[in-house]
């Protein structure tokens, strides 16, 4: 890209590199959870049960004795539960 026999882009090389950086940044944003404060093993039955990224922050998972793990998730109409045994 830079070189004067080739493209010789120069300077405008920065254009394509600040685009490639904004397609990865939304796709960082999008599709990337947020995995603070969580166990690995809250993150492996968020991913179990396809929780999308972005509801990750509001969900609360419950893991009780015997196999059985309870989803939580706050919505905006309440609290939505989901039961599955494992």
């Amino acid at each position: 890209m830079l070189l004067q026999t080739e493209w010789n882009w120069g300077a405008f090389t920065a254009f394509f590199w600040a685009g490639v950086n904004a397609v990865l940044i939304a796709w960082c944003w999008f599709r990337l959870p947020e995995p603070k404060d969580r166990t690995y093993a809250e993150l492996d039955v968020l991913f179990e049960h396809k929780v999308r990224a972005r509801d990750f922050e509001n969900s609360r998972v419950n893991q009780v004795a015997g196999g059985q793990v309870d989803v939580v998730r706050d919505d905006k109409e309440g609290v939505v539960l989901e039961e599955n045994k494992l």
